[in-house]
């Protein structure tokens, strides 16, 4: 039989590896172009996920292809991933023309400056991404 000492322990780390889950399934969105212009010249790589709401290909390749790759990234201090909402269409409209694609899900690998990037439209394999963010390092 459990003590309750054990039980209050056994909580307190299922606390904490939720805790942990949680972080790493969590992901910074931007919705700003001069955000993303920040976060894409300082230096790192920066991988950011186009999306909006109502794309219905968007929330799987997040979840299947785009958050897997981010996690396995996660000791990687050279590297960050993003997520960006083309939800509103204002906002699609000017980053879309900025950057030149017009597909979403869409997935821009910076390399530490704004204008030194690679496009990838729907890619459907992690280690295209992958290979990207390795040869940029």
């Amino acid at each position: 039989m459990l003590s309750k000492k054990m039980l209050a322990g056994a909580a307190v780390v299922f606390f904490f590896v939720l805790a942990f889950c949680a972080k790493l399934s969590a992901m910074e969105t931007l919705t700003d172009l001069d955000a993303l212009k920040d976060k894409a010249g300082r230096g790192k790589v920066v991988a950011v996920v186009f999306t909006a709401d109502w794309c219905k290909w968007c929330k799987p390749f997040e979840e299947n292809i785009f958050m897997p790759l981010a996690n396995s990234y996660q000791n990687n201090r050279n590297v960050e991933f993003y997520a960006f909402d083309l939800t509103e269409q204002s906002v699609a409209k000017t980053v879309t023309q900025e950057l030149d694609f017009n597909a979403i899900p869409t997935v821009i690998v910076f390399s530490g400056d704004f204008d030194e990037r690679d496009t990838f439209i729907a890619p459907k394999d992690p280690q295209t991404l992958r290979d990207a963010i390795n040869g940029r390092l």
